[in-house]
Parts: structure tokens; sequence; C-alpha cells
């Protein structure tokens, strides 16, 4: 695996110094990923090791990193560049902007759930950032194949209200420093701009999810419904408005608000304890209810949201 910047001695060592030492002595790349864990990057685990020179103490950094598609026709199909940019400006953008904004404002409990950033590079065909492996302080991914039972959702929203909460604060506070920061993000799947390239996808999907209805609920009014609601054309002008259209809870919004991108820590007797958000490719300045809904909707059980829908929203206050 080679990630052309990465492998750098300057960058490797701006790792280390970010870490509290002065060099990095050596690197090793661990395991990669499962199939399926991501088709927008490569993603691979690296350990850097260093030193500081003037204790003689040594540093041992992990970190999770993504790079470019090798492929370039994917990483045209795929839009990589754009997401890279996307998720590159969130951290160093966005995530700056937060941190100032806290130590002017010191929270008694500063927003901090999210990996920190050692290193990136931005310029369309070598793109890769590295981040902190959480693993290592107990955080894995749930099961993506499963619905969360209610405690693991009551966590996650409360930890998606945190997300939001310090941009709806930063907003209210310093609008035009939140207005500034939000700028560097943008829209990755619901523009104009990208309607030739997504609409055909969005087809695909709506026939399956008319199938199933038909299936389902022959002959009944959902299948109306449901046969109505989903047309590409004006549903891709739906999700723009959606995603565009400003309101008081407008806030920087994750996009991409589904299990795997909650990593749990979970306590000894498996009751989930922390949580740290990761993978903001998608993020986006948008009504917090876009992430919600998305939440609720996907990682949750319909038995679930019959029972406990109100006690989800209410947690996020």
């Amino acid at each position: 695996m080679s990630l052309s910047e990465i492998s750098k001695k300057k960058t490797l060592d701006e790792i280390i110094q970010k870490a509290g030492g002065t060099k990095h002595t050596s690197y090793k790349f661990g395991e990669g990923f499962k199939k399926g864990d991501s088709y927008l990057s490569r993603v691979y685990r690296l350990a850097v090791f260093g030193v500081n020179e003037t204790d003689g103490s040594t540093v041992k950094v992990h970190l999770i990193c993504k790079g470019m598609p090798d492929n370039v026709a994917r990483r045209k199909v795929f839009h990589s560049a754009d997401f890279f940019r996307n998720e590159i400006n969130f951290y160093t953008k966005v995530v700056p902007a937060w941190e100032a904004f806290q130590a002017r404002q010191k929270p008694v409990n500063p927003f901090t759930e999210y990996p920190k950033c050692f290193a990136s590079h931005c310029d369309g065909l070598n793109d890769f950032i590295a981040l902190e492996n959480v693993s290592f302080r107990g955080y894995n991914a749930p099961n993506r194949q499963d619905y969360i039972p209610l405690e693991d959702a009551i966590l996650t929203m409360r930890t998606l209200g945190r997300f939001h909460g310090i941009s709806l604060a930063f907003r209210a506070l310093e609008p035009e420093n939140f207005e500034a920061a939000a700028k560097g993000l943008e829209e990755t799947y619901y523009n104009e701009a990208k309607r030739s390239w997504y609409i055909g996808f969005l087809g695909l999907a709506c026939n399956v999810a008319k199938d199933a209805v038909e299936k389902t609920y022959s002959g009944t009014e959902y299948e109306t419904i449901a046969k109505k609601f989903l047309q590409p054309t004006p549903l891709y002008d739906d999700l723009i408005k959606l995603v565009s259209s400003d309101s008081p809870l407008a806030a920087i919004g994750h996009g991409d608000c589904w299990t795997p991108n909650f990593l749990t820590r979970y306590s000894k007797d498996k009751h989930p304890e922390a949580i740290i958000v990761i993978d903001f490719q998608l993020a986006r300045r948008a009504s917090i209810a876009v992430d919600i809904s998305f939440f609720i909707y996907s990682c949750t059980s319909e038995a679930l949201r019959e029972s406990h829908y109100e006690q989800l929203l209410k947690v996020i206050l």
C-alpha cells in the first residue's frame, strides 16, 4: 500500500509532532478493511512510531488512513475527489472553527466526539486523510446488519444532539464565524450540478422500492402513495430543497447517519457508554431534521419507533 503523501518523511514527522514527539522513526501498515466497508476510498490502518528527542521518550500513533481509489475510472464514476475534499475541509475548516469557538465560550462539556486528524492532503489526485484510530480507545462499529436496540439508539441520538448543538450554538452566538466555516462544505449529492450524475441511480432505487411495495401492499393505499412519491425527477427536486433550505435549525450536519458511523464503546457489562462520530465525507449545512430522520428510519426497527419515537426525540434536547 502506498499513499503517496503520507509516506513522505515530512508528513510522518508532523504526525509524530502532533502526538508530542519530534520525529518519526518507522511506520507499519496493518490489516485492511473488509469488502464493502468503503467504496469511495482505500482505507488502511497505519501505526507510526517516533521519539521525543528532548527526553528520549517514544511515541506511537495508531491511524486510519483513507486514500483515493487507485482506479482513475472509479474515481470519476464515484466523484471521489468531491467527497475527499469535503471531509478534508470539514477537518481543516469546520473543526478548527468549532474548537476556537468552544475555547472562547468555555462550555462545561465541550463536544469532542470525533477522531483527531493528524494529516491530510488535497489536490484532487493524491488526496488522503489520516485520522486517529479510535478502536485503541475501545470504540467499535455496531453490526450494520442489525437494528440497534433502544439503549444504543438513545446514546446515538444524544451524541447526535451534541454534534448539532455545537453548530447551533456557534450559529447563534457567532453567526459570521459559523457561516465562514460552513462555506467550507459542499453538497455532495443533491444539487443541480449533481443531477445528471445521480438521477440514474435514484431511478434504480425508486424501481426497487416500488417493486417491494407492490409485492407487500399490492392494491392498497400504500401502493398508490408509493408510486406517486417514488418518481426520480420530482423526488430529486425535493431532496435538493431539503438540503438547501435555510431554517432556524440549520447547522453543520453529518449527512450519513447510519450505524457504522457511530463507533460505540461498551462497558464491561455490555452497556453503551460513549460514541465517536466518524466519516464526514457527506457533511453539509442543512436542517438537523435531515440527520435525525435519516438515523431513526435507517437504523431502528418499526417496533422500536412505534414504542419510543417521542423518547428518542426528547433525548437530543
